[in-house]
């Protein structure tokens, strides 16, 4: 079974400032995938991570439910 959960990162907004971000890994048998810089809203990666979890989400499905997370799915 797949288990998602998210992290905090700090990223670098290219002019010499930071901002804080959140990303998506995904663990399963001993192998681990992480997706960086997924949202700044803390609310909405756990709520997204929970669902993943919740829904039993295939690896494989990783990229799509990200990709519509960003462009038109809420949580």
């Amino acid at each position: 079974m797949i288990k998602y959960a998210w992290f905090p990162e700090i990223r670098s907004d290219g002019e010499g400032g930071h901002y804080h971000t959140y990303g998506i890994a995904a663990f399963e048998s001993g192998r681990s995938r992480y997706i960086s810089d997924v949202t700044t809203d803390k609310y909405k990666i756990k709520a997204l991570v929970y669902t993943f979890n919740n829904e039993h989400l295939e690896l494989s499905q990783l990229d799509e439910a990200i990709e519509d997370f960003l462009y038109d799915f809420e949580v």
